[in-house]
């Protein structure tokens, strides 16, 4: 009986295998699709690599770009300020705020050095008030020259209409005089053919 058992489940192994194999024939393996899996799971990554490859290309290549920007505009600021510097030296210098070093000081007194610096300011803001009178007398020079134009035709058009109303007021007296006189005539022809 045992041997009848073990033929039976011989048999029934071997039926199973053969089903076993026939299914694995009609359906593709776990490792096939992990396979499959894993291939795509490769060229997503090397997709990926290569697109974060050319971003950080990109990324270098604005990193380089806004490197030679920002030394170009250190430049730039560079002689920026040290043209400011020029101009503040001049401006200074121009208005006499220079300070003098501690053997002026020494040699002058504080109080004679202030007080040249204040007339050194003094003499600027004159001269500045002086040149700003000029620019604005060359500013307004032609307003004035038409105001005066304007003036002229003004006083020249006022005699004109003072002429012109005196002759129309000569004529209106002469034709007054002259119609007084035929009303007279009138009133006088009148009374005497009465």
């Amino acid at each position: 009986m045992d041997e009848l058992i073990s033929a039976v489940m011989i048999g029934h192994k071997s039926k199973l295998d053969k089903e076993f194999e026939i299914r694995r024939a009609d359906q593709p393996t776990e490792t096939d699709e992990l396979r499959r899996k894993l291939a795509r799971i490769i060229r997503e990554k090397d997709d990926d690599c290569e697109f974060f490859n050319a971003k950080i290309r990109q990324l270098k290549r604005q990193l380089k770009d806004a490197t030679g920007e920002k030394a170009e505009l250190e430049e730039a600021v560079q002689k920026l300020e040290a043209q400011k510097t020029r101009m503040e030296k001049f401006y200074k210098n121009k208005m006499g705020l220079d300070q003098p070093t501690d053997t002026e000081k020494s040699k002058t007194g504080t109080l004679i050095t202030d007080m040249g610096v204040l007339q050194r300011r003094l003499e600027f803001l004159e001269e500045q008030a002086e040149e700003r009178n000029k620019q604005m007398i060359q500013e307004h020079a032609p307003c004035r020259r038409e105001i005066q134009r304007l003036q002229q035709e003004l006083v020249e058009e006022r005699d004109l209409r003072s002429n012109l109303i005196n002759k129309k007021n000569k004529e209106i007296a002469y034709f007054k005089n002259e119609l007084d006189g035929l009303l007279t005539d009138i009133a006088s022809t009148s009374t005497d053919s009465v």
